[in-house]
C-alpha cells in the first residue's frame, strides 16, 4: 500500500466512522426535513413495486402515512408487511429504511395521527 493509498484508506475510515456517530436525533432531523420518499412494497407476483410519496416520522422513527384502500401499496403490505423505504431522495445522503407495514386502528391511529 503506498502513502497516498493509505490516506485514501484513512479518510475513508474517518467517514466512515462519522457515519456510524448519527444518533437518532439526527436522524430523525434529517427524515423529518424529508417531504417525499420511495415506499418498495410486493407485489401479487412476487416483483417489487415501488411508488413516491408523502409521509411522516416519529421521534422514535417509526414512518407514518397514509393511502387508500383501492391502492397497490395497500393490498401489497397487508398481503405481506415487508416493506422498505428510501428517504433522502434529492441528495447523496439517504436513509434506507426496512420494517413491516400494518394498518392503525383505535386509539392506536389517532396518537399516530398527531404525528
Amino acid at each position: 500500500m503506498t502513502a497516498e493509498k493509505a490516506e485514501r484508506q484513512d479518510a475513508a475510515e474517518a467517514v466512515s466512522e462519522k457515519e456510524k456517530e448519527m444518533d437518532v436525533e439526527e436522524v430523525f432531523q434529517f427524515m423529518n426535513r424529508e417531504s417525499l420518499a420511495v415506499l418498495a412494497t410486493v407485489g401479487d407476483n412476487g416483483q417489487p413495486q415501488a411508488t413516491v410519496m408523502g409521509f411522516a416520522v416519529t421521534r422514535e422513527l417509526e414512518i407514518v402515512f397514509d393511502t387508500v384502500r383501492l391502492r397497490a401499496k395497500y393490498a401489497n403490505s397487508n398481503k405481506n408487511p415487508r416493506v422498505a423505504w428510501v428517504i433522502g431522495c434529492t441528495m447523496e445522503v439517504a436513509v434506507p429504511y426496512e420494517g413491516s407495514a400494518r394498518e392503525l386502528q383505535g386509539e392506536e391511529l389517532a396518537k399516530y395521527q398527531q404525528t
